[in-house]
């Protein structure tokens, strides 16, 4: 409401409605990562009854470069270096309303499992000692040999039966 009051006394009033439209809100999750690995971030964002017009995503990937795109589910992004890295999204609605967050993103290097059993060949009833030899340091491993979880740094196990059999080592690190 706007009132006019000349010197004389003589005023006016004009009155205007405004709408506000409401605003996006803006998150997302995967704030931590490992170098050579897919990144795939998980876009949270609550239109709050808006109307979307886009998402603008910015990933800093370490290549000097932000890699921008706009699509509503963003792309899977590789680091190939360890470090933080800042990732923001911008929620944009039709009515010309946006939030932007920013956070960061923390790299840490790849732990590559590895490892060798003997002997070679294997006959069933016989004892096969497998060796776990990872180079990077690591918190913890399970191992899941044929079908049996295992969780020794290197076990032993005998194989009952002739045929092919599957063995696979999974190691996590805790140093993010």
């Amino acid at each position: 409401t706007l009132i006019a009051t000349s010197e004389l006394g003589c005023s006016d009033t004009y009155t205007l409605d405004i709408t506000t439209d409401p605003a996006p809100t803006a998150d997302f999750d995967n704030l931590i990562g490992c170098t050579g690995l897919d990144q795939q971030f998980q876009n949270n964002s609550n239109l709050n009854g808006t109307s979307l017009d886009n998402y603008v995503w910015q990933f800093n990937n370490g290549s000097g470069l932000p890699f921008t795109t706009t699509n509503e589910q963003p792309p899977v992004v590789v680091y190939d270096n360890v470090g933080d890295y800042n990732v923001q999204l911008v929620v944009n609605s039709l009515s010309g309303c946006s939030d932007t967050v920013v956070q960061t993103l923390v790299v840490a290097e790849t732990v590559e499992a590895a490892f060798s059993y003997s002997p070679t060949p294997i006959c069933p009833g016989q004892e096969v000692s497998f060796v776990n030899s990872t180079l990077q340091p690591f918190d913890s491993l399970i191992w899941t040999i044929d079908g049996d979880i295992i969780t020794d740094i290197d076990p032993t196990y005998v194989f009952n039966s002739p045929g092919s059999k599957t063995a696979k080592l999974v190691l996590l690190s805790n140093d993010i």
